[in-house]
């Protein structure tokens, strides 16, 4: 698949540049080096090179390539793609994914209420994690070591390791579902309502929760800074 794939696209570069060396020969000679520069042409080198290229940084020169295309005026022709692994396990709809690339870990969210852990190496599930009682919208994680996950009101925090959660927040009834969230370095949570607002609260002290918790977890209700 990811052969045919490769021939797909290589085509498709191929008949880009073609319609940019008949633009270039327009204008002249001189404008011969300026394709032979082209992102376009670094993109499909990466693409014909396989796995070597990919040893050597070839995701750096896709997304140069891809970059460089910003500079034409033409509208990017649609390129049909297959996927190369298919995931099931979800019951219901998937909302959100986040992936710990150091760890080789993808995670997935959703409508089920669930969140799984897929080993990308063996592309299989390793862990189902349950907890929320509403549809999982919003995953982010920190450090690779915490996952954050928000359903309806409530926002929880799990160890990635053990899959313990460790604190869970709840938010104004009030202010109805969490429609976004983002957490800094620091562990600060923003989360957007879906009354229009934006709350911020305070870093978790993870450990201390977890210290506190034991196995099973508690909920922990962090105070929002400011009104609101």
């Amino acid at each position: 698949i990811a052969q045919g794939m490769h021939t797909k696209s290589r085509a498709w570069v191929t008949r880009r540049n073609g319609q940019q060396q008949q633009r270039l020969s327009q204008l002249g000679a001189g404008h011969a080096d300026t394709l032979a520069q082209s992102p376009l042409n670094a993109l499909s080198s990466a693409m014909g090179n396989g796995a070597a290229a990919a040893a050597d940084g070839a995701a750096g020169s896709f997304m140069d390539g891809l970059l460089g295309l910003s500079k034409g005026a033409a509208e990017p022709e649609t390129v049909s793609m297959e996927e190369e692994h298919l995931l099931t396990g979800h019951v219901k709809a998937v909302l959100a994914l986040v992936v710990d690339e150091p760890s080789g870990r993808l995670y997935s969210s959703s409508t089920d209420a669930t969140v799984r852990a897929w080993d990308l190496a063996d592309m299989a599930c390793v862990a189902v994690i349950r907890g929320h009682s509403k549809p999982v919208t919003k995953l982010q994680l920190l450090g690779g070591r915490l996952l954050f996950t928000a359903a309806g009101g409530a926002v929880r925090v799990w160890d990635t390791q053990s899959f313990v959660c460790l604190a869970k927040i709840r938010t104004s009834f009030y202010s109805g579902a969490i429609r976004s969230m983002l957490v800094t370095k620091d562990g600060t949570i923003y989360v957007g309502h879906q009354d229009t607002t934006v709350k911020k609260y305070l870093p978790i002290n993870a450990a201390a929760a977890a210290e506190a918790a034991g196995t099973a977890g508690v909920p922990f209700s962090p105070r929002a800074s400011g009104p609101g």
